[in-house]
């Protein structure tokens, strides 16, 4: 059942449209001769859907996006001494086929969390020093609002990290 209610306007539809931007495509008739075949045409807004996920997805903490709209699988966040194991982890889970943000910059654990927050990747990995002399690092899901945070051990991160931020 249709039902009526608030949104947001990401593309609009020209039906049928030659032209004007929109493709026109060739096909063949039944007696072979070239034929248009009109096509509607869809434009999309990108900055509308941005704004959109933003509105949705944010709140004061930061942008949380669910893991189909956001443009990396898992943020890998390396804190002092653990730029090397984070390395490992990033090119295992990119070795997955899947696209991940590295933060190994110089700057305190405080920064890096808030840019991570902001970019609304919705699996974080976080690995130190502390962490790599246990061999574990902190996989954070975000679920329900919340960080559901897990110790897991370095090894497992590289091996399998890539299998653990495509099933978000």
């Amino acid at each position: 059942p249709m039902r009526a209610g608030l949104g947001v306007g990401v593309a609009w539809l020209h039906p049928g449209l030659s032209g004007g931007g929109c493709p026109v495509l060739g096909i063949a008739g039944q007696d072979g001769s070239r034929q248009a075949l009109d096509v509607s045409c869809l434009e999309i807004f990108p900055l509308a859907m941005l704004e959109m996920a933003a509105e949705v997805w944010g709140s004061e903490e930061g942008l949380h996006l669910p893991a189909w709209m956001s443009p990396w699988a898992a943020h890998i966040v390396a804190l002092d001494g653990g730029e090397r194991s984070a390395a490992e982890v990033a090119a295992g889970v990119e070795a997955a086929g899947l696209r991940v943000i590295l933060d190994d910059r110089d700057l305190r654990a405080g920064v890096k969390f808030a840019d991570a927050d902001w970019t609304g990747v919705p699996v974080r990995v976080v690995i130190g020093k502390r962490g790599v002399a246990q061999g574990i690092g902190e996989l954070a899901l975000w679920r329900d609002g919340l960080w559901e945070r897990h110790a897991v051990s370095l090894d497992r991160l590289a091996a399998e990290g890539g299998q653990v931020a495509s099933r978000r």
